[in-house]
């Protein structure tokens, strides 16, 4: 009895066992990113900010490791559409590290210094931050001057703010509340950026994996 695939056979065969290996990848980029999300979910559910970042190649983050985290908000080269970008930088213990907080204004968009963020979950390609307020506080001096950066804008723009240490009222010059928030989000209202509806720059996590992972 002759069980020798003819060659049309051995192909077939070879694409079949190829795509059930694609398929398998695709699950596990699936399982993996769903475990991502769920996490990310949980924490945002009890009140925390946190976001899921990608690793460094050179330099990878693990459980309990510190960042200091800023975001950007710049115009897309292509469509000119706004878009977010979060950044990090190691901290390490007994440096000063970044000292800057709330956020500044450039030429090139707008750019917010979020303060210290604790690593909670980790692989070789990605990691979920949390930001750690309680731990590591804005001081009063950085407080101080993001809100000294928020008066001179609101002044340029014409608005009355009232701020108490770090949250902001801003109102028209009817004397209207336009804005409730933090001093953050009435700097970004201020420049017209609403981070509801602002993309990010990078992978969108909520999209189910589809294909192959780079």
């Amino acid at each position: 009895m002759n069980t020798m695939l003819s060659p049309a056979d051995s192909i077939a065969s070879i694409q079949d066992r190829f795509k059930a290996i694609t398929q398998e990848r695709i699950d596990l980029a699936e399982m993996r990113r769903q475990a991502f999300v769920q996490e990310r979910d949980d924490w945002r559910a009890s009140g925390n900010t946190c976001e899921i970042v990608s690793q460094w190649p050179k330099q990878r983050l693990g459980r309990k490791n510190l960042v200091h985290v800023w975001e950007s908000y710049s115009p897309h080269y292509k469509d000119g559409v706004m878009r977010r970008h979060v950044h990090y930088s190691p901290s390490y213990e007994g440096e000063e590290g970044e000292q800057r907080w709330g956020v500044y204004s450039t030429r090139d968009g707008v750019w917010i210094f979020m303060g210290v963020y604790v690593v909670v979950m980790a692989d070789d390609d990605d990691a979920l931050i949390v930001r750690a307020d309680k731990h590591y506080p804005p001081t009063a001096a950085q407080v101080s001057r993001a809100a000294a950066r928020l008066r001179g804008l609101a002044r340029r723009e014409h608005m009355k703010v009232s701020i108490h240490d770090t949250t902001a009222t801003l109102r028209s010059p009817m004397n209207d509340i336009v804005h409730e928030g933090t001093i953050n989000s009435a700097f970004l209202w201020l420049c017209g950026i609403d981070i509801d509806i602002v993309a990010d720059w990078v992978k969108s996590w909520d999209r189910k994996v589809t294909e192959v992972p780079a």
